[in-house]
């Protein structure tokens, strides 16, 4: 379970948001997302890294197997590579 927190980081994405590599893999953390998913309340902000190709940000709806969530959490992947480098 997740703490009560408005912001959440971790060095890895979560799962299917900014994970996507120059080889077309989703390489960020099932395991960070579901504990997310599943937790009572959601962070307003994941801060990540990891994935430099995957680097910006995008608003995210965190709810387990489709469930209603009103809840968006801004996910912002810092990790900055240029092309071809990471």
């Amino acid at each position: 379970n997740l703490a009560n927190a408005d912001i959440l980081i971790s060095h890895e994405p979560p799962k299917g948001v900014l994970d996507l590599t120059y080889s077309g893999m989703r390489v960020g953390s099932q395991v960070l997302r579901h504990a997310v998913e599943t937790s009572k309340t959601k962070p307003r902000c994941w801060l990540c890294g990891h994935i430099h190709e995957g680097r910006g940000a995008s608003r995210e709806i965190f709810a387990p197997n489709g469930e209603r969530c009103d809840e968006t959490t801004l996910v912002i992947n810092a990790a900055n590579a240029n092309v071809g480098k990471a």
